[in-house]
C-alpha cells in the first residue's frame, strides 16, 4: 500500500485506489483525543479499512489499549511507535500531530469514520472484480452461475447493516417503545404484542409473532408445515391490508420458496379464500360457480402484500441481500423461508461439514431478523428416524443438524397430524383391529397439533387445531367430539342416521304418490290392483337432491336399497308397506297405506 501524507497535505506516494488519508488521520486523532468516542467512531471500523497500513496498525493498537481499560494517548502509545517513521516524521511526533488536529465535535468524527468505511468498501469492490477478471483471463473453468454466486456473496458481505443501533440505550427509550407496542395491541382490542398468525389459540400461546425473532417451523413430510407457513403469511398479509385501509404504510410479507413455485403458493391462498379445493382445481373437477369464486378471489386479493421469491439454490448471503433490497424498496413486515435445508452457505464455508453450514445459515437468519427488526419464520425438516419409532410426535432432538437450529431459534414449532400416519397402517377390513383403527381415524380426522417445543416468551404447550386437507388450511375449529367408544354404539349411530334418511325418503315417496303416481293396473303382478305405483327412477332422483350432497350422489343407488330394506314391515301376516317391482326398463316403487 501507499505511505501517508504529511500534515500539510504533501503526498508521499501516488496511489490509484480510492482513499482519503485526511479522513483516516482525523479519525485516529479524534479517538486519541477523546477515548470515549471510540464506541461510536470505531464500532464498524476494522484495521483493514484504513488504506495506509501504518494507520491500520495504529487503529488496531489504540483499540487494544482502550478495550484493555487503559488510556490511549500519544504518551501511552509511544513505546509502540517510537521506532517508526512516517515519511520524515518520527512515530511519536506523528501521534502528537494527529492528537493536535483532532476534530472537536463527535458528529464530525462520525462523518470522517463513514468516509473511511465507504472508501474501504469501494476498494474491496474493485479488488473483488479485479480478482475475478484475472481468474477469467487465466481460463479457469468455472460455471458462470457459480462465479456469479461467489461475486454476489462477496459483495453482499461488504454491505453495512441496515440497522445502525448499537451500544447502550437508556431504559427510558426502551420503556417508551414497549408502551407503544402494548398500546397498539390494546387499540386492536387484543393482547398481541406481535403479528397475528391467524390462529387464535396459537396467538394466545405466543403473543403473536415478535419482531427480531427467529421462529423455526418444523415437521415431517406430510405434516403440513408449508401449509401452516402459507396460512400464517396470508393472515399477516390480510392484517397489513387492514392497516393500509386505515392510512398506514406497512411493508410486505417476503416469502422465499426454494421448492414450491410461486403459482402453487398463490393457488393455496386463493383456495383458502374461495373455499374451493385446490386438488379439484388442479384436476379440473369444479363447476362454473366454484371456478367463478376462485377467479373472483384472484381479483380481490390482487393487491395482497406478499412478495414471493421462488429462486432455487439460494445462498444465505443472497437471501439476506434480497430481503434487504425489499426492505429498502417497499418495506418488510415478515420473512418466511421454505425451507432451511435447501439454503446454501457461502463458498468459503462449503468445504466444511453440513452442520457448520447450517450453523452459518441459522446465524444469518437470526441476524436478518434483528437487522430488519421483523420476525423470520424458517421451515425445517426433521430426522427420518421419527417414522421408525412408535411415538411419532416430534421433539427438539428430531431437528436435522439440531444444535445450531435450536440454539439460534427464539421459538420452535412442530406440526403433527396423527391421521397421516394412521392412513398408512389400515388393517384388513372386517377385523377387530380394523374396528379399533376406524375409531382412531375418526378421533384424528380433521385434527392437528402445533407443538410449541421452545418459547422464549412463555411456556411450551401443545395447541390443538383443525386441519382441512382439501384446502390445506389450519384453523381454530376442530371437528365435534362425538366419537362412540364402542363398536355397538357406532353401529347404533349409523342406524339412526339411516332411519333419519329413510324417514325423509318415505315422505318424498308419499308426496310423489299424490302428485305423480299411477294405479296398479297389471303393471306389477305382485301387488293387488289399486295400489299406488311411483317411478323408482324419479323417486331416487328426488331423494338424491334432498338427502345427498354433490360428492355423494354417485352413492344414491346403494342408499336407496338400504332405505327400501329399512322401510319394509317385518311383521308376519301383513304385506310390506313399500317394495320395488317392475322390469329393469320400468322399475316402480309401490306403497300400501296402513289402514286405521
Amino acid at each position: 500500500m501507499g505511505a501517508v501524507m504529511t500534515m500539510d497535505g504533501r503526498p508521499l506516494d501516488q496511489i490509484k485506489l480510492p482513499h482519503n488519508i485526511d479522513a483516516e488521520q482525523l479519525v485516529l486523532g479524534a479517538i486519541l483525543n477523546t477515548n470515549d468516542w471510540f464506541a461510536k467512531i470505531g464500532q464498524h471500523l476494522k484495521p483493514e479499512d484504513f488504506y495506509d497500513p501504518i494507520h491500520g496498525n495504529m487503529f488496531d493498537t489504540i483499540a487494544g489499549v482502550i478495550e484493555a481499560g487503559h488510556v490511549a494517548s500519544p504518551v501511552s502509545l509511544k513505546p509502540y511507535f517510537e521506532g517508526i517513521e512516517v515519511g520524515p516524521i518520527r512515530g511519536f511526533d506523528y501521534l502528537l500531530k494527529l492528537w493536535d488536529a483532532a476534530p472537536k465535535r463527535l458528529s464530525d468524527a462520525v462523518d470522517y469514520a463513514k468516509i473511511v468505511k465507504d472508501t474501504a468498501i469501494t476498494r474491496s469492490i474493485y479488488l473483488i472484480f479485479e480478482e475475478e477478471m484475472a481468474d477469467i483471463l487465466r481460463g479457469k473453468p468455472v460455471a458462470a452461475a457459480k462465479r456469479l454466486d461467489r461475486v454476489e456473496t462477496l459483495v453482499n458481505d461488504l454491505r453495512p447493516p441496515l440497522s445502525t443501533a448499537s451500544g447502550f440505550e437508556g431504559f427510558g427509550n426502551a420503556a417508551a417503545r414497549a408502551v407503544d407496542i402494548a398500546a397498539r395491541a390494546y387499540q386492536r382490542g387484543g393482547v398481541l404484542a406481535g403479528l397475528s398468525t391467524g390462529l387464535a389459540r396459537l396467538d394466545d400461546a405466543l403473543g403473536g409473532l415478535h419482531r427480531s425473532d427467529l421462529v423455526i417451523l418444523a415437521g415431517a413430510t406430510g405434516m403440513g408445515k408449508s401449509a401452516l407457513a402459507i396460512n400464517i403469511s396470508y393472515a399477516v398479509a390480510r392484517g397489513l391490508l387492514e392497516r393500509q385501509s386505515a392510512g398506514e404504510k406497512p411493508g410486505a410479507v417476503a416469502f422465499f420458496s426454494l421448492e414450491m413455485p410461486a403459482d402453487q403458493i398463490a393457488q393455496r391462498i386463493l383456495a383458502e379464500h374461495s373455499r374451493v379445493s385446490g386438488w379439484r382445481l388442479r384436476k379440473g373437477f369444479v363447476n362454473e360457480l366454484e371456478f367463478s369464486a376462485f377467479a373472483d378471489s384472484a381479483a380481490t386479493l390482487g393487491s395482497l402484500p406478499i412478495e414471493i421469491d421462488a429462486s432455487a439454490g439460494l445462498t444465505i448471503g443472497q437471501l439476506m441481500m434480497r430481503a434487504r433490497g425489499l426492505k429498502k424498496r417497499r418495506g418488510v413486515e415478515l420473512v418466511v423461508v421454505d425451507y432451511l435445508q435447501l439454503l446454501k452457505g457461502t463458498d468459503r464455508r462449503r468445504e466444511g461439514s453440513r452442520v457448520q453450514e447450517v450453523a452459518e445459515i441459522t446465524a444469518g437468519l437470526k441476524m436478518l431478523a434483528k437487522e430488519l427488526d421483523v420476525p423470520v419464520i424458517a421451515l425445517s425438516q426433521v430426522s427420518r428416524d421419527i417414522g421408525k419409532r412408535e411415538d411419532k410426535r416430534p421433539m427438539l432432538s428430531d431437528l436435522r443438524e439440531s444444535g445450531s437450529i435450536e440454539m439460534d431459534a427464539d421459538v420452535v414449532l412442530f406440526t403433527f397430524r396423527e391421521e397421516y400416519y394412521l392412513k398408512k397402517v389400515e388393517p384388513k377390513p372386517g377385523t377387530e383391529a380394523h374396528a379399533e383403527w376406524d375409531v382412531a381415524m375418526e378421533r384424528a380426522h380433521g385434527r392437528a397439533d402445533i407443538i410449541i417445543a421452545k418459547n422464549r416468551h412463555g411456556p411450551e404447550d401443545t395447541i390443538r387445531v383443525g386441519f382441512d386437507a382439501t384446502l390445506t388450511q389450519f384453523k381454530d375449529e376442530t371437528p365435534e367430539e362425538t366419537l362412540p367408544p364402542t363398536r355397538e354404539k357406532r353401529e347404533r349411530q349409523k342406524k339412526l342416521t339411516l332411519i333419519k334418511e329413510a324417514t325423509e325418503a318415505f315422505g318424498i315417496l308419499r308426496s310423489l304418490m299424490r302428485s305423480a303416481s299411477i294405479e296398479n293396473d297389471g303393471h306389477v303382478d305382485k301387488v293387488g290392483k289399486g295400489a299406488k305405483l311411483v317411478s323408482y327412477t324419479l323417486w331416487r332422483e328426488k331423494c338424491a337432491e334432498v338427502l345427498l350432497d354433490s360428492d355423494r350422489i354417485e352413492k344414491a343407488p346403494a342408499l336407496m336399497e338400504k332405505i327400501i330394506k329399512d322401510l319394509r314391515a317385518p311383521s308376519s301376516g301383513h304385506p310390506p308397506l313399500i317394495g320395488r317391482a317392475g322390469s329393469s326398463e320400468h322399475p316402480y316403487v309401490w306403497i300400501i297405506e296402513a289402514k286405521d
